[in-house]
């Protein structure tokens, strides 16, 4: 499972990325990937800390365990971080993403020309 450490809150937390977050990350916020990504560039002040709380709380939820904590609680955690956090937060999501996607083949097809 793709996951990151970071100190926020006052501990080290851990943050899931994968098919399991995603999906109830999509699921709560009513979107598709298209559109949470278009909601996320437009207003990340809103939706990056949504992310951060869903991408925590998923470690509890598949362990079974009550999260502990609130999304309040994920907005005044980063609000009392500095930007790095955040910006290993953004990386390690992008990397979920695209990090060891294989590479298509790309068909060069010769075409002759008369």
């Amino acid at each position: 499972m793709k996951s990151i450490v970071l100190n926020i809150g006052g501990q080290d937390r851990v943050f899931h990325f994968g098919l399991g977050f995603l999906g109830n990350l999509l699921e709560e916020t009513n979107t598709n990937m298209v559109d949470f990504d278009e909601k996320r560039t437009a207003n990340p002040f809103k939706w990056v800390p949504l992310m951060m709380f869903h991408s925590c709380a998923y470690g509890f939820i598949r362990e079974g365990k009550t999260v502990d904590f609130t999304l309040q609680d994920m907005i005044n955690w980063i609000d009392e971080t500095d930007v790095e956090t955040l910006q290993k937060f953004n990386e390690a999501f992008v990397n979920s993403l695209v990090k060891n996607v294989p590479e298509q083949p790309v068909n060069k097809k010769k075409v002759k020309v008369h």
